[in-house]
């Protein structure tokens, strides 16, 4: 996520601009000077193949499940390791879902995961990957 741009919003007919991040409580942070790594990160998160192993460990709320916090990280997600072809394959496909998300229409974030046409192949390397 490029921090240095401003994003607004609008609530009613308020206009808010951030400058800066905010963090919720629950929040995790992770940094990286290594933009691929980042890619590669967040396309394992934005699995299908993730969510569904961490489903049956989530606390279950009113709307289903909730607070993923650091379950994902317990299915041994292997750092980044630009000398892995895996990694790279699955860091430019983070790249390719960033770009095809962006024009999406503002929907559910399963409606959305299910509009960008990489992440059929970001579910199968990411399969790979976690099954090794």
């Amino acid at each position: 996520m490029d921090t240095s741009r401003k994003l607004s919003f609008h609530v009613g007919k308020v206009k808010i601009t951030s400058k800066g991040f905010v963090a919720d409580y629950t929040t995790f942070w992770f940094g990286t000077n290594d933009a691929r790594e980042a890619h590669y990160l967040t396309a394992i998160l934005n699995s299908n193949i993730l969510d569904q192993m961490i489903k049956e460990h989530q606390p279950k709320g009113k709307f289903g499940p909730r607070h993923i916090c650091r379950l994902p990280f317990e299915f041994n997600v292997p750092r980044f390791d630009p000398n892995n072809k895996l990694h790279r394959q699955i860091a430019v496909l983070g790249v390719k879902a960033e770009k095809q998300a962006i024009d999406l229409p503002k929907k559910s974030r399963l409606k959305t995961k299910a509009a960008i046409p990489s992440m059929k192949e970001i579910d199968k390397l990411v399969q790979k990957l976690l099954r090794q």
